[in-house]
């Protein structure tokens, strides 16, 4: 049961003893941590953020009050520099044997607790936290010296880890949490916040995705709206909402996170409810009046989805919904495009990588084989250049069909103007390539054997339109150099080694 504990006021001979006093100050709490610091701010993502935590110490607990006991260590576990907003900030812990929990808040407070969660797991819960530094010590009951496997959590909405989480350090957004505006904090679930008919069968549709789908986002035909007022509290939770959900996308994940946007000619929003019952909630943190939420380290199981209207019950418009691994959002032009993208094994074609510490050195350098400005429907499809596979760089971007050596420039750029057709970028040799192609948006996608024998091919669904950077590398040595060609086609067709001239 979550426990909400009022601080240990530190109190001696009924006046408040400064933080200072050694007696009842923990020793080394301003000392860097045992295990990790975390920097989050009010709304992160990933919650409950997890650290792996060794509780135990050869200090006995200084501090007097419920919940002060056992032996802690002389520098702080974890600290987290957290700002704060309108929730209030839970710490756990979990371990196989007896442990407990001491947190410092900024204005020098001190928090304990020995059993208010899970069996004899600590829990406890800061009210209307401030900003600042919270030292924390996950000590154990038993024996000075004593060290034991543990994890501890931080949360927002109460969420509590169990040793389950071990091993989930550094999951989530491990970023300040300033850098994405899209992820609101998911809002508390209860009997009082569930929304009715969430378990009925959507208005427009269900899609079933595997982790590294095709047609990135996927996209489906929606009309938002709804009598229903929305009964959810918390950012972004505004405006009508049907009685049913639009959608329900059941989701088999793996290391991407998932992003849910809508787009309309009017002012709408999105409610996802997640696989284990959190809803979040956005407004406009897409384009314009558009909705666009991302949850981080996604579970797997049926997401359900409502895309409501801003201003009126009982509202109807026309709009959009997708679903994107790599960050992407839809527009009012993906209307109608329900459906479309790649229709069969998920596997042929490569997911885009997400673009940060992996930017390919030398991307926007003038390229070994050529250029070519292509507009949508262009003749001669499709349409070739001579290139020299290989270099003596590794590869080193990571995921699927990245692999082997490239050279330090692109091989090629392509310079394109689309239209309603999806781009193949494809490249053949009598030895074993691989493709890189960089599009206008900075992400990266790979295939190394996808076309026909050893020869790479991948599509980039829904282009961009602007410069596409293109490497064709080598499986097997640094600085191998083979005669290879390059194609690019709006119509599916593969290049061969005849196509070079």
């Amino acid at each position: 049961m979550t426990t909400r504990i009022g601080p240990v006021l530190l109190l001696l001979l009924g006046l408040l003893v400064a933080p200072a006093l050694s007696a009842q100050e923990a020793p080394g709490w301003n000392e860097e941590p045992y295990a990790q610091t975390l920097t989050l701010r009010s709304g992160f993502s990933g919650d409950p953020r997890v650290v792996d935590v060794t509780p135990g110490g050869a200090s006995a607990n200084p501090l007097n009050g419920p919940g002060c006991v056992g032996y802690i260590g002389y520098r702080p576990d974890v600290v987290v520099n957290y700002s704060a907003g309108s929730f209030d900030l839970t710490f756990s812990a979990s371990s196989d044997t007896d442990i407990n929990l001491v947190v410092r808040a900024p204005d020098g407070r001190y928090y304990c607790d020995d059993d208010s969660g899970d069996g004899l797991d600590p829990m406890l819960t800061v009210s209307n936290p401030r900003s600042g530094r919270y030292a924390v010590w996950v000590g154990v009951y038993g024996e000075s010296g004593e060290y034991v496997d543990g994890v501890f959590g931080i949360s927002e909405l109460g969420n509590a880890v169990s040793m389950g989480d071990q091993g989930g350090s550094g999951q989530g957004y491990t970023d300040s949490g300033s850098a994405r505006t899209t992820t609101p904090a998911p809002v508390r679930s209860s009997s009082s916040t569930e929304i009715p008919g969430w378990n009925e069968s959507p208005y427009a549709g269900s899609m079933t995705l595997e982790h590294g789908f095709s047609g990135d986002p996927r996209t489906m035909d929606v009309t938002p709206g709804g009598a229903q007022d929305n009964p959810l509290t918390g950012p972004g939770c505004v405006g009508y909402i049907g009685y049913r959900p639009d959608a329900v996308v059941t989701y088999n994940p793996s290391s991407f996170d998932l992003t849910f946007s809508a787009a309309s000619e009017t002012d709408i929003n999105l409610v996802v409810r997640a696989p284990n019952g959190r809803y979040y909630c956005d407004d406009d943190s897409g384009d314009g009046l558009n909705p666009m939420l991302t949850i981080d380290n996604p579970s797997r199981g049926q997401y359900t989805v409502w895309v409501g209207v801003y201003a009126e019950s009982s509202q109807y418009v026309d709009g959009v919904m997708g679903v994107s691994e790599v960050g992407n959002a839809v527009s009012m032009s993906d209307r109608g495009r329900a459906g479309q993208g790649y229709s069969g094994s998920d596997t042929a074609r490569p997911t885009p990588l997400r673009v940060s510490s992996t930017e390919i050195p030398g991307w926007d350098e003038n390229p070994y084989a050529g250029s070519m400005t292509l507009e949508h429907g262009f003749s001669g499809d499709p349409r070739t250049m001579n290139v020299t596979p290989g270099g003596a760089q590794d590869n080193p971007l990571t995921g699927p069909g990245c692999v082997g050596y490239i050279g330090l420039r692109p091989d090629a750029v392509i310079t394109y103007d689309p239209s309603s057709f999806d781009l193949t970028f494809s490249a053949a040799s009598t030895t074993d390539i691989n493709l890189v192609v960089r599009d206008p948006n900075g992400r990266y996608h790979c295939d190394d054997d996808s076309g026909e024998g050893l020869n790479p091919a991948l599509t980039v669904v829904n282009p961009s339109r602007g410069r596409y950077t293109v490497w064709v590398g080598v499986y097997g040595e640094s600085s191998q150099y083979v005669d290879g060609v390059l194609g690019i086609s709006e119509l599916g067709h593969e290049v061969s080694v005849s196509d070079r001239n």
